[in-house]
Parts: structure tokens; sequence; C-alpha cells
């Protein structure tokens, strides 16, 4: 029997519509899409075959609440997008396997190494991975020696939530207490580049996809564009499968005068992976196709494909 029922969490988020296209795209009428959220009131809600209430990702009884939702609902794959509700769908995971249910999810350490950037930091030193330095406050002696400009963020932060670029000393004494629990970096100067990457459901590399950020807002790529560059994909393969990283992830870099930085790993889809799948690496497809025990679709993503956004509103 062909899988049909798949659960996609935070319906109100742009990379949960990422995901949910990469679905359609496949024009399989036997996939049966509920799209999960805190809100009822999402877009997201009202473009999936249905919708279910999530609870908070912080909540004491996510895991029962979760495990009771796939259960009630049969769902067979969970594309779970929500950072903070990771380390909760890790629990999951295992006893959700052993009713038939596959939740793509990367085990709990690899996690912590992805969303702990001082962590992240010295998982690429280890790799020899070119990055920043990165420092804890409690760290710098001499505030004022800092390579200005600097950006604080925060050391487990999503997008571009409290994140301040620092020009001077005043401004990083300013920002710095608005930040919780930073971590401070050199600002990176150069092209700013995703790479959106696929793994198999035991961690095993497939394809990445490198992708230029012409225009970011709030953490979000308006204008991205595909490009050849296998340097970046064997990078990519080296951080990603040591891990492992199970199913999607998205790895940011700079390419800068000195050479390529690395400085974040998403192990999800990224809101702008839509330009990849488009492009001939449909992650989500893939996903189908690995618990369907199906032949993979290609993905091999074509270079130079331009991608421009808009808005679009959901009426109800």
């Amino acid at each position: 029997m062909k899988l049909s029922k798949i659960l996609i969490t935070g319906a109100g988020t742009t990379t949960a519509m990422t995901a949910l296209k990469g679905l359609r795209a496949m024009k399989d009428s036997s996939l049966h899409i509920t799209m999960g959220d805190m809100q009822r009131n999402c877009a997201g809600a009202y473009l999936g075959d249905d919708f279910v209430q999530m609870p908070p990702g912080n909540a004491p009884d996510f895991v029962e609440q979760a495990i009771g939702i796939c259960r009630e609902r049969q769902i067979d794959l969970v594309i779970p997008i929500i950072d903070y509700e990771f380390a909760g769908w890790a629990m999951a995971a295992e006893p959700l396997a052993q009713s038939g249910t596959q939740v793509v999810i990367s085990p709990a350490k690899a996690l912590e190494i992805c969303q702990q950037k001082d962590r992240t930091d010295r998982y690429f030193r280890s790799l020899e991975v070119p990055c920043p330095l990165t420092w804890r406050p409690t760290d710098i002696r001499e505030e004022q020696a800092l390579p200005f400009p600097v950006i604080i963020k925060p050391r487990c932060g999503r997008a571009s939530l409290d994140t301040y670029q620092a020009e001077n000393l005043a401004e990083y004494r300013f920002y710095l207490p608005r930040v919780p629990d930073p971590i401070v970096q050199p600002c990176l100067r150069g092209q700013e580049v995703t790479i959106d990457t696929i793994s198999d459901l035991q961690g095993r590399f497939l394809a990445a996809s490198p992708r230029i950020r012409l225009e970011v807002k709030g953490g979000q790529a308006f204008k991205s564009v595909t490009i050849d560059a296998p340097e970046l994909v064997e990078f990519a393969r080296r951080i990603v499968e040591p891990l492992p990283i199970i199913g999607p992830s998205n790895i940011q870099c700079f390419l800068t005068d000195e050479g390529v930085q690395f400085f974040e790993i998403n192990p999800r889809f990224g809101a702008g992976s839509i330009l990849s799948f488009t492009a001939g690496m449909n992650g989500p497809a893939a996903l189908v196709a690995m618990v369907r025990g199906e032949e993979l679709p290609p993905l091999t993503p074509r270079p130079g494909l331009l991608m421009m956004r808009y808005w679009q509103e959901v009426f109800t």
C-alpha cells in the first residue's frame, strides 16, 4: 500500500508552505497532507487536506500528545518544521516507528550540535571546516579589541530573531544585554549561500543544492539563484554525514575574499528550499519515496534558476 498520510508541523511558517509545495509538485492524489500548528488561524491550516492543533514544543506532555495525534490519524510520515519541537519529536520517533510512523528527525546529539551555535563552531573545527571565530561574552577579556563590526545572536536561536550587528564598542554594550544567552562572531562580508541537503533515513548523504541568497529580509531569502559549486557540495557531505543528519538540512555560509566560511546548520527544510525543489532536488518527494521503499526521484539540481518571491493571501 502506498504511503498516504503526512503531517507537516509549523503550518503558520513559510518553511511549512515550502514542504507542502514540494509534496504538491508530485501531483500524487494518494497523498493526504495534514497541516499542524499551535494556532488554528494561520494560512497553512487552510492549504493542506486537513488541520490539527499541535501542543507547544515546550509542553511537558508534548511527546505523549504528538504520539497520540499520529496514532489517531494514522500518520505515515512526519516532517517537523519548528526547531523548538525537535527534541520532542526525537523522543517520539522510536515509539512511533513501532506503530508504522516515520518521523524525519535527526538523533538528539546531532540536534544539539546544530541548535547550540557554540557547539556548531566546535563541530566545524573538528572537521577542519572553515568557520568564523565564535566567543561567549564571558570569554571576551578586552571588549574594545573585538574585530568590529560583530554579530551578536542567541546561542540557541532561529532565523534572525534577537540578532544584532554592532559597529563599535558602544553598540556592542547596548545590544549585548538584549540578546538571550548570546554568542559573538565577526561580521562576515561576501555572498551569503545556503546549501540545501537531503540524506536518507539512515543518514547517508544523497545530494545538495547550493543557492546564493541575493536578497534577504527577516532571515528569509526573497531572491535566490542556484549555483554550480561542487566544492560546497563536498563540504555539505563532510558536514551532514558524521552527525548524522536524517532527511533534510540547510547549511549557511559566506563566500568571502578569504574563502568560504560556514556558520550554521539547520536540520530541516529551509523557507527558501522551494528553489532547490524546483531546480530538481525535491526533498519532500524523496522522503515519500524512501518511506514507500520506491526508487528515488532525480536529485540533481540545475544551476542558474532564479527565484523571486511575492505575497499571497488566504481568505476564510
